[in-house]
């Protein structure tokens, strides 16, 4: 039987930006993360009445697998967010912007 460390998971290689606060957003891209995606938190979740809804064991759960993206300006953050195959908004922001080839 082979390990699933061995094993290639189902969306390993695909890079996923983020830019979601509530719960329907960031579970989904915990779910993505969890099948090997990469997925890039582009959210300021800092001082956000969404995520400060929630417990620190809650957040955890939701951010474990993800790389946080601080403190970026914003050219560096259009740069990764162009870089990603799929972006996770939850429609209370109208800052992030999809290109038509990105899921």
């Amino acid at each position: 039987m082979q390990n699933l460390s061995e094993s290639k998971l189902p969306w390993s290689g695909i890079r996923i930006a983020e830019c979601s606060t509530q719960l329907t957003g960031r579970l989904a891209a915990l779910l993505f993360a969890d099948q090997g995606a990469d997925v890039l938190i582009l959210a300021d979740q800092k001082n956000n009445k969404s995520v400060d809804e929630f417990n620190s064991e809650t957040n955890a759960y939701l951010n474990r697998g993800k790389t946080f993206m601080h403190g970026l300006n914003n050219d560096k953050r259009t740069e990764l967010l162009n870089s990603c195959d799929v972006v996770i908004v939850d429609g209370e922001s109208t800052e992030w912007v999809r290109k038509n080839e990105q899921v």
